[in-house]
């Protein structure tokens, strides 16, 4: 995973985990399972991630999103990620990331992930990740 947030190799910004074996046909279904958390993280790319200020956090952007979207607050998830990028919750089996996403938090490169079940870790700026269901 360092390596996605130290080398800009890429001007990529969403990545699919390569701890994933997937075929074409499951990416593309995947992809389309996450389309509206994909787009919701391109838009705040797009619009707030260079500028300071008023403008919203991820978590609030997202929340937002979400909230127009559902109805609902995101639901507020009990584990963390780890030091590799997995969410973990003890009891339950580690989730490794379907999709990574390279984004600037304040003046840090910080990388957010898409996991099974639309669970959603977004980065902090004093660091660690506010970590959510978005389904």
């Amino acid at each position: 995973m360092k390596d996605f947030i130290t080398e800009d190799r890429s001007p990529a910004r969403i990545f699919r985990n390569p701890y994933h074996n997937f075929d074409a046909e499951t990416w593309s279904a995947l992809s389309s399972a996450n389309a509206l958390l994909l787009h919701w993280f391109t838009l705040w790319i797009d619009k707030y991630e260079w500028h300071q200020g008023d403008s919203p956090t991820i978590q609030e952007y997202m929340a937002d999103e979400y909230e127009r979207s559902a109805g609902s607050q995101p639901h507020k998830m009990a584990g963390v990620v780890d030091c590799f990028g997995d969410y973990t919750h003890e009891g339950d089996d580690d989730l490794a990331a379907y999709f990574i996403i390279k984004i600037k938090i304040g003046d840090q490169k910080r990388l957010a992930y898409i996991y099974p079940y639309a669970i959603v870790a977004l980065p902090k700026v004093d660091g660690g990740y506010t970590v959510v269901r978005m389904d």
